[in-house]
């Protein structure tokens, strides 16, 4: 992870996080039926974390769609997800 500032769409900079310094964020290419297994670790002191999957239908997991403390608790610094 990485923190940087972007100016976005709406013309407005601001400090976001990053997974490789990259907006959006690297790729993950499976074939259909694939078993994909992410585990996610907090190594950020002093910060909560949520994963949002972009372009994964969210049919019955819809609680882990990334929206801290509305679809899951976050990820608390030191512990895996």
């Amino acid at each position: 992870w990485s923190h940087c500032q972007c100016v976005l769409a709406d013309g407005v900079e601001r400090g976001i996080l990053s997974v490789n310094r990259m907006l959006p964020g690297p790729s993950i290419q499976v074939c259909e039926n694939d078993k994909v297994v992410v585990d996610v670790e907090n190594h950020m002191e002093g910060m909560e974390v949520t994963i949002h999957w972009h372009g994964i239908w969210q049919r019955g997991s819809q609680y882990y769609d990334g929206v801290p403390f509305v679809t899951q608790c976050p990820i608390q610094q030191g512990n895996t997800f």
